[in-house]
């Protein structure tokens, strides 16, 4: 008998807060477009301002009701509800969580009921991506939420590095046949004056995804402007195509010429900048 296939589980942590909420909405549409498993997350306080009111059994009411109004069936999500361990920062429960599910994309609001979040903006930026081991999906303000059958605009940055492949894996298991990909090199003359072919790299990448079913795929290579950094350059790019999701690797689009190992400028530039949707693909 063949081995089912596992589905990916996407976990979503909520606050309360209108961002959090806007990165539930997000998770609802990438389960129930691609059939992925959701897990709505919520550390519960009763030293919380209203914490008798929104107590664990409204909060599960709550998000319940937001799963079924997304179209998602009872077997395609959970709702967990945990009240705060003593000791334990809400990002570490998290975390815990993330490990203990099997999760392989965390969804998370940029900015929480105390301000920025501590996994995507800040001072804890680069500790908090380091440390959670999978993929991370950062939402914002600004965020669209895509409802199917309309597309949303992916966009993902590719520079030939392992890391820039994680962020094509993940354009191919949650992009929708009818989304808009572009695949994106900064491309910069000191690469090119070694060898480097980005036109073989964006032809493969193109014929890569298209060979998943992503039907709508585009390739882009400007050259690198000297009175930008890259992250600025990124989200200038993302704006113009009005990127749905920017996607890009642990270390951003730097790789092949840094060959550092941990959280980079530029996606930490990327993560807290950009207006639209951010990726962290690990």
């Amino acid at each position: 008998m063949a081995e089912a296939v596992k589905k990916d589980v996407i976990l979503v942590a909520v606050d309360g807060s209108r961002v959090s909420r806007k990165a539930l909405d997000i998770a609802v549409t990438l389960a129930a477009a691609r059939n992925k498993h959701l897990i709505v997350y919520h550390v519960w306080s009763r030293d919380k301002p209203n914490a008798g009111i929104y107590n664990p059994q409204y909060l599960e009411i709550e998000f319940t009701s937001v799963c079924y109004k997304g179209n998602l069936l009872t077997d395609n999500f959970d709702v967990i509800v945990e009240e705060r361990i003593d000791g334990y920062s809400i990002s570490k429960m998290i975390l815990d969580k993330v490990n203990e599910l099997g999760v392989t994309l965390l969804c998370l609001g940029a900015f929480g009921r105390k301000g920025p979040s501590v996994w995507s903006c800040g001072s804890n930026a680069n500790h908090s991506l380091r440390n959670c081991p999978v993929t991370v999906l950062t939402a914002k303000a600004n965020s669209d939420v895509i409802l199917s059958p309309f597309a949303a605009n992916f966009m993902v940055g590719h520079d030939g590095s392992v890391r820039a492949q994680k962020a094509m894996e993940i354009v191919k298991r949650f992009s929708k046949p009818q989304d808009q990909v572009v695949v994106v090199n900064i491309v910069d003359e000191w690469l090119q004056a070694r060898g480097f072919d980005v036109n073989k790299l964006l032809t493969e990448a193109k014929a890569e995804l298209e060979a998943c079913g992503v039907k709508n795929v585009s390739t882009f290579s400007p050259m690198k402007d000297r009175g930008m950094t890259i992250g600025q350059q990124i989200i200038a790019l993302a704006n113009d195509w009005n990127a749905t999701y920017l996607v890009v690797g642990l270390d951003g689009m730097t790789n092949n010429r840094t060959e550092v190992n941990a959280l980079g400028s530029v996606t930490d530039f990327v993560v807290q900048k950009s207006r639209c949707t951010s990726v962290v693909a690990r």
